[in-house]
Parts: structure tokens; C-alpha cells; sequence
């Protein structure tokens, strides 16, 4: 059942969706003509019939899907119509307002605002005992229509007002650009500072404008220049995929919320640009109907379609680009207000662990039985049965370092030929960071864990000799970096591509479900917390961490290659990739 509220002329508009209404059975397009056009003739009309108040066209279905779907189409050709009578009747386009005029616009309406109410005390001192408004009536009640209208929407109190003293300085802007918001929430401000000069004037104090006008000096660096500097001095240590992502995110930051001097920014900032990140859909620069928009009219429009939005998983990560600036700031400058964005992460409903799944043990069967790991037709023909097995490869070894280990694609695909080395009489591979292109997640994640006795038995140490009489530099030369920097990206890809082909991918399964089924085997084995987290690389925990070294001398390792030891998968026979693996075994396994 689908419940309407707003009452426009008999029709009933769907709740959350703008511009789709239902009258009677049918679904409707209504919208608002803008101002400038009410009452101009309609050219794209053979009748050049004048513009009325609204629009409104037939959506041609009584159901509500198709009407959704519809609905996109409708926005977009009212649009392309508006603008093209906008053209026929020679009307000035928008403008657009640099950041310095937005300051110098609010500057000046608040020092006249304030400056007159201080040249006529007695006017702002008069109070109503009727019906009649007060001068301190007239501020409050926008303030209260601010308040009504709610966060996000709050500046559409005096969005009117903003239109007509742009149109004193001979100008016009979209409501949708965040110069206009700028300047109605500058202008709300005004008001209540109007309130506070109102009252301090019926208290008959002393006031003078420059109680009020704030002065511009000292207020640091514009937000644009300290980005400028954070991306300069980041850049050493990014990749390209990461400065990317922190530039793309902080320039749109500066979009939405304006380029201004560092000490002006607010809680309000970071709540109002994590409000607009929820309402954008995943990709949305790839959505046909947001293409060519700024991220504020994207994020309208989006609402207004319906579009789905972002998971809060990516807004959680996208408010982290920005507030890591932020954090920065704190660092470099003294006239850095406290971050924006502390505390604004979103509480996210699953639990790391319900974000990826184990493979289960009949997934488990049919990956190691894929023809890959029993007999292929070649490297180009990893799919089809075939004799060859691709022992010398990456494809065959990552998955079961990642089964037999828990570490992540990105430790295992950066590795080299000398992180498997013997430590104190054990062989252990040694997973750390101290090339250039090797990176870890955590300072946690670097560790030795102890070669597992089942890949001993695959035949993994004979793989690392080979490499090494080969004099390769990595484990893995084959496996290339992606155009984001990392080892990691196209494996990744090209696994998840190979889950769909074995007929096993869903959407909680990926590569990091090895590193789950391990996690879950260290605890049917019963190895300690202290030692699984130092095998996987996360922080240890109690007053532990807080002394030593731990588990990286020759001596402290035996308890982990013990550990290790105990690890397996009941009911997983890979008994086919053992490098003497009985003929009879090897039959079953295919």
C-alpha cells in the first residue's frame, strides 16, 4: 500500500518522491514553474499558451513502479523546457558567485542590518501589545520558519529575501548552488544577531556595530590553500588511487560548503555535507539523469527521483577522506576550528564479521577441485580439464597462502621471494612494508607467521626455491599492479570473476572469506586469542600489548609454529595437491 500526504488541487503527492502525485488512479508529474517564467508564453507550445503556476503532465499508469521508472524522464524534459523558453524570452542566465563575493555580500548585509538598527534605537526598542508585529517579531519568525524547515533545509527561509538583494546587485543564482545557501544561512545568522542587538538596545546598553561585525583578519588561511598544502605533503606517501580520492572528495567538500577562511567552518558544515552524501546514490557522477551536475543539485535530484542511495559503509568512508584533512589542519594551523566531522560516522547495522562470510566447506571443495588446482588446459585456459596444473604461478599459490595463513590478498601478492625465510629453524614468511611498493593495512599487520605444514606438503617451499634459482625479486612477478597502484586489485577482480564461473559468488563471499575460514579453524583448534591475533596481525589486547616485543624473536615463535600446526578444515581432502599425492587421491579429487 502506497500512502500519500500533501493535498495539491485534489491530488495527493507520494511521500519522499518529488514531483510524483496520484489523482484518482492515475500517476501524475506536478511541478512548480520557476518565478521568472510564471506568465510567460510558453514557446515550445504551438499556442504559446502563458506559463501558469505549475505543470503538470500524465504519467500514462496507475502503477506505482512504472511510474518511478517514468519519472526521470519527465524531470529531465521540464527542465530542457524551462530552459529553452528561459533562452526564446532573452532572459539573463544564472550566475555563479565566487567565495570572495559570498563574504562580501554577507559583510555587507549584516553591517547594514545592524548599523540601522542601532541608528533607530527607539524602532527596535518598540514592542507590540496587539496584533501587530514587532521588529523583533519579524527576525524570530524566520528564524522559527529556519528552525521548521529542519537542518538540511533551513536556508529556504530566506531564500526569497536572498533573491531580491541579489537582485539589487544585478544578479541571479540557482537555489541549488551552495554560494545561494551560503548566503541565506549567512543571512539567518544576521537575524539572530539582529535579536541580540534588539535586546540589548531595550536593555538600553551601549551597543556598537563593531560588537558584531566580525572581522576578517585572523581567521587563517582560505579552506582551498590548506588542501592545497595537505595534498602537497600527503602525496609522498599516496599512491595515485588515494590521492585521487582525497582530492576529488575534499574539492567537493569545498563545493558544497564553500571556500572559506579555516576558523569559519562549524559542526554544521560536517552534519550538513554528510546529510547531502546521504541522499547521493552509489556512482552517482555514472547515473545519465545526475551527469554534468554538482554534487548539491545531484544530491536534490537524487532525492527527488528516488534513487537509491550510497550504502552508509561508503558515506562512513567518504567523511573519513574529508575529516582526515580536517584532522591535519589541527596539526598545522592555530586558527583550525576542532574537526567537523568527529563523531559523524554513521553506526552501521552489521558487524564487520556479517560484512564477508566464510566460504563454506562445500565452496571450499568445489574451489580446490576447480580445474586449476587438478589438471587445466593451459594458462589461458584455466576453465577447461586439462594435464597442466600451474604450480609456478601465482592463481595456484595466493589462494592457499590465504587459507593456510589468514593473510590478506594485498600482504600475500606483494610478497618476495626473501620473506620466506628460516627463523630460528622454522620456515616463516615475513610479511612487513620496508620496499617502496609494499604497503600494510595496519602498523599490526606487520608479523611472522609460521609456513603452514600443509603447504610444506603442497610443495610451496619447492615453488620459493625455483623462484629464487630464477632470480625473481617477487614471489609473484606475474601478478601485475592495477592502474590504482596496488598488486591487489586485479586479482582481486579476477577471482571474483572465477567464484562466478564455479557458480558460487554472492554477495557476502570475496577473497577476505579465506582469511574468515582461517580465523574460525585457529578457533576449532583452540589457539589462544593472543596468539590467532598475532598470526593474523591484529592488535593484541590487554595489558600485554603494552610490554615487549611480542612473538617476533626466534624464541617466541615456536608457540605460533605449534599453533599453526594444530590448524586444519575437517572434511576438506586436498590430498590431490600434495607434490606425491597418491594416484588413487588424485582420481577422487577430479
Amino acid at each position: 500500500m502506497v500512502y500519500m500526504i500533501g493535498i495539491h488541487g485534489g491530488m495527493k503527492q507520494v511521500p519522499g518522491i518529488s514531483y510524483l502525485f496520484r489523482r484518482g488512479a492515475r500517476y501524475v508529474f506536478y511541478r512548480r514553474i520557476p518565478l521568472d517564467l510564471v506568465g510567460k508564453a510558453d514557446v515550445t507550445r504551438a499556442d504559446r499558451k502563458k506559463l501558469g503556476t505549475f505543470d503538470k503532465v500524465s504519467l500514462g499508469t496507475n502503477d506505482i513502479d512504472q511510474a518511478k521508472r517514468r519519472l526521470p524522464e519527465e524531470v529531465l524534459k521540464f527542465d530542457k523546457r524551462m530552459e529553452a523558453i528561459r533562452k526564446a524570452h532573452g532572459l539573463r542566465p544564472h550566475d555563479a558567485l565566487t567565495a570572495e563575493q559570498v563574504d562580501r555580500f554577507a559583510a555587507a548585509w549584516r553591517r547594514k542590518v545592524i548599523e540601522d538598527l542601532i541608528a533607530d534605537p527607539e524602532h527596535a526598542r518598540w514592542q507590540t501589545e496587539g496584533g501587530e508585529h514587532s521588529t523583533r517579531d519579524t527576525f524570530a519568525d524566520v528564524l522559527a520558519d529556519a528552525e521548521d524547515e529542519g537542518l538540511d533545509n533551513g536556508w529556504r527561509a530566506t531564500a526569497p529575501e536572498v533573491d531580491a538583494l541579489l537582485a539589487d546587485e544585478g544578479l541571479k543564482v540557482r537555489h541549488s548552488e551552495e554560494a545561494f545557501r551560503r548566503l541565506c544561512r549567512e543571512l539567518l545568522e544576521t537575524k539572530r544577531l539582529a535579536l541580540s542587538v534588539i535586546d540589548r538596545l531595550r536593555a538600553y546598553e551601549r551597543v556598537s556595530a563593531a560588537d558584531f561585525v566580525v572581522d576578517k583578519a585572523g581567521e587563517g588561511p582560505r579552506c582551498s590553500e590548506a588542501m592545497a598544502a595537505w595534498i602537497a605533503e600527503k602525496t609522498k606517501g599516496w599512491v595515485q588511487k588515494t590521492r585521487d580520492e582525497h582530492e576529488v572528495w575534499s574539492q567537493r567538500f569545498l563545493e558544497a560548503r564553500g571556500d572559506r577562511p579555516l576558523s569559519t567552518y562549524r559542526k554544521q558544515d560536517g552534519r550538513e555535507f554528510r546529510a547531502l552524501l546521504q541522499k547521493l546514490p552509489k556512482s552517482w557522477t555514472l547515473q545519465p539523469v545526475l551527469k554534468g551536475l554538482g554534487i548539491v543539485e545531484a544530491a536534490e535530484k537524487a532525492r527527488s527521483l528516488g534513487l537509491p542511495p550510497m550504502s552508509d559503509k561508503n558515506v562512513n568512508k567518504l567523511v573519513d577522506y574529508v575529516g582526515s584533512f580536517w584532522r591535519w589542519a589541527a596539526r598545522h594551523y592555530d586558527e583550525a576550528p576542532p574537526n567537523p566531522f568527529a563523531g559523524l560516522k554513521l553506526a552501521l547495522q552489521t558487524s564487520a564479521r556479517d560484512e564477508r562470510h566464510p566460504f563454506t566447506l562445500e565452496e571450499l571443495r568445489t574451489i580446490f577441485s576447480a580445474p586449476r588446482f587438478v589438471g587445466c588446459a593451459g594458462l589461458k585456459q584455466l576453465n577447461e580439464p586439462g594435464a597442466y596444473v600451474p604450480r609456478d604461478r601465482g592463481v595456484f599459490w595466493v589462494p592457499l597462502l590465504a587459507l593456510f595463513s589468514g593473510a590478506r590478498l594485498g600482504e600475500l601478492v606483494q610478497l618476495r621471494t626473501a620473506d620466506v625465510l628460516e627463523f630460528g629453524g622454522h620456515w616463516v614468511i615475513s610479511i612487513h612494508e620496508n620496499a617502496e611498493d609494499m604497503r600494510l593495512k595496519t602498523a599490526h599487520s606487520a608479523r611472522v607467521v609460521p609456513v603452514h605444514p600443509e603447504l610444506v606438503a603442497f610443495g610451496f617451499l619447492d615453488f620459493v626455491k625455483a623462484r629464487r634459482d630464477a632470480d625473481d625479486e617477487r614471489l609473484f612477478p606475474e601478478l601485475k599492479k592495477g592502474e590504482d597502484g596496488y598488486y591487489s586489485s586485479p586479482f582481486s577482480k579476477s577471482f571474483a570473476r572465477w567464484l562466478r564461473i564455479l557458480g558460487i559468488k554472492d554477495r557476502k563471499n570475496a577473497f577476505h572469506s579465506f582469511r574468515h575460514n582461517f580465523i574460525d579453524a585457529r578457533r576449532a583448534a583452540g589457539v589462544s586469542d593472543e596468539q590467532g591475533n598475532a598470526l593474523v596481525g591484529h592488535a593484541l589486547k590487554g595489558q600485554g600489548a603494552r610490554y615487549g616485543v611480542a612473538f617476533r624473536t626466534p624464541a617466541q615463535v615456536v608457540p605460533l609454529v605449534e599453533a599453526m600446526a594444530r590448524i586444519r578444515y575437517e572434511g576438506l581432502n586436498l590430498d590431490h595437491l600434495r607434490v606425491a599425492a597418491p594416484k588413487a587421491a588424485r582420481r577422487r579429487a577430479s
